[in-house]
Formats: C-alpha cells, structure tokens, sequence
C-alpha cells in the first residue's frame, strides 16, 4: 500500500486497455509495470489514435475517472484520485465493461457490502451518470436492525440526502451530490472495514433499466403460443393499468376504446406502465420495424384488440418505456 505521498505522486495515471472484449487486471497497488529487456532497442513512436468520445465520471468514493474511446475501439482510462485516498486502484474489463475499483472498496466487495455496480463505468456512462449529465450519484441503502424496540427511521449520512424511504426494505434512496461523494464515503465507509458504517447494511446504485419487447415476449413463451397456432385472433382484452399512449405506432387499429377512472384526468399513461403491458399484450411492433412485438410476425394475422382503462396512478413515481422503440429508462427505487 502506499503512503500518502506516493498517492499524491501517482494520482493522476493513464491506463491503456487493449480492447472492450479483453480483460486486463492491474496490480493492487493501481500501476501497471511494463519492463523491458536491458538491450532492447528504442520502439518507434506510434500516432495515437483519434478519439471518438470522452467520458468523466465521478465514482461513489471520489474518484474520477476520464474514460476515452478511440476510433478504434480501444480505451484509456485517467483515474484522479481523492487528496486523502488510500491504495491504489485496480482497472479491469469484463465481458465488455470497464470496471474502476479503488482498493478501499475491495474488503466491502468481498463481503457483499457493496454493488458492485458502483464500480462499473460502462454502465455508469450509459445510464447516463456522467458527470455530464448527472451532478449526483444516485443510491440505495439497506440499514441494519435497530438494537431498540422503537422503529427507528434511516437517515442520511454525511454528504448525501435522503430522497425516499423504502419501508418494505428498512432501507431509502440516497444521493449524494459528486462534490461531496468523498465526504459521503468516509462516513459510511470506515478504513479497512468489512462492514459499512452510518448504520447502513448494504449499498446499491439505484440504477437505471429498461423494458423491452424483444426479451420479455420470449421469456412468456410467446413464440411457442404462435407455433401453436394460438394467434390472439378475435381475442380482446381490458387493459386496467396507468393509462395508455394512444398514439403509439404499435397500437394503430387496436385500441376499442378507453375510459379514465382518475377525476379531472384523462387515459393518457403519464407513468408508461400500462402503454408497456398494452404492448405486451396486443403490439405490433411497427415503432421498431418488427423487431419487438406481441403478435405472431405473419402480414395476415389478425392480432388481439384491447380496450384501455386508467386507474389511480401507481404508488412509486417512475417512467416505464413504451412497448418498442427508444426506450426510457426506470430507476429501480421507482419499481
């Protein structure tokens, strides 16, 4: 491990990665050594390649991490780490991600304290949690069992806020602005730990996902539903969810009609919620070419109808992507 000055002298460090499809551990300590032989001659300088995009991004623990892709496809990662950081920091590409993970949060990786999420910067980039985009970090916390009787309810450690409790979890979501993700990590997580501090049992990126047609019918057995024969034909169907999006590509002629059970609002899905079951059931696919539906794929098959019916709104706040398409992503706190 290295003493605070050798932190200091090496924070800012270039890391070159072969590809997105290898996988390249680095030493403990954050530095990759590359020896080579006393009489080897001087390699001609090589032109770098042109970039094609850059990415910074602020981990939970302080640390940013400029992340550059070349034309190419190969990366380069530059990892600043915080004034008061211990350790190194380790750099690994798996099945295509490319993971930061400071040696600080190694023993609570190790124990399952820890997402490991937080640490994996591909996803961090495409959920759109660059610093870019996103001035937080957004988080779940489960808290540890009160030695009292007495409900106790979580609260926010140091350097975040507490955005909702989630009773069903004794846990909340958290965030964390990025200026202050340094001081959120030295609360909650003690030096050389296994255990989280600040009262907080687990930590989870609250991150975002997304709803898709072209995996979900498949995982319903749908495709062997339409080898069986069992096309949906004459079928209808009462949709009773968040409201439908009456516009969508995938519902053109099938939707009967629709009714509003919320006073003073009408069906449209301002959730998203019942546009993507309404998809489930009865889409066409025409919004992404085919190529997500819930019809069988024959030019002559009637598919099912549906009528749309509005509830209340559901109780978690939250976006559910339409049924094919772009999709919208979902915090996973709102599901």
């Amino acid at each position: 491990m290295y003493s605070p000055s050798h932190t200091y002298a090496f924070r800012r460090r270039r890391w070159q990665l072969l590809s997105a499809a290898t996988a390249v551990p680095l030493l403990a300590s954050g530095l990759a050594v590359l020896q080579a032989p006393a009489q080897a001659a001087p390699s001609k300088p090589t032109v770098p390649a042109e970039s094609s995009a850059t990415h910074k991004v602020t981990l939970v623990t302080g640390d940013v991490v400029t992340v550059t892709t070349m034309a190419d496809g190969k990366q380069t990662a530059d990892v600043d780490r915080p004034d008061n950081a211990v350790g190194g920091v380790k750099i690994q590409q798996i099945k295509g991600d490319l993971f930061v993970i400071p040696d600080e949060a190694v023993p609570l990786l190790g124990t399952d304290k820890l997402d490991r999420r937080l640490f994996n910067v591909s996803d961090l980039i495409e959920m759109g949690y660059d610093d870019a985009k996103s001035a937080s970090v957004p988080l779940i916390a489960t808290y540890t069992q009160s030695k009292s009787r007495a409900a106790v309810d979580p609260t926010a450690p140091r350097g975040s806020k507490l955005t909702r409790r989630l009773k069903g979890i004794r846990g909340a979501a958290l965030s964390t602005e990025k200026r202050q993700a340094r001081t959120f990590w030295t609360d909650v997580a003690p030096q050389g730990s296994t255990t989280l501090g600040a009262g907080v049992a687990k930590l989870w990126l609250d991150g975002r996902v997304k709803a898709n047609l072209k995996e979900s019918v498949p995982l319903i057995g749908a495709p062997e539903a339409w080898a069986a024969g069992y096309t949906g034909k004459g079928v209808k169907v009462a949709v009773l969810d968040t409201g439908i999006d009456v516009n969508h590509p995938d519902f053109a002629g099938l939707i009967d009609g629709t009714a509003s059970f919320v006073p003073g609002e009408a069906v449209t899905d301002v959730n998203g919620h019942g546009t993507h079951v309404a998809g489930t059931i009865v889409g066409s696919g025409a919004a992404s070419g085919e190529t997500t539906r819930a019809s069988p794929p024959a030019p002559t098959c009637s598919s099912a109808r549906c009528s749309a019916v509005r509830r209340a709104p559901a109780r978690t706040p939250g976006s559910w992507p339409a049924c094919s398409g772009p999709q919208s992503p979902v915090r996973t706190s709102s599901t």
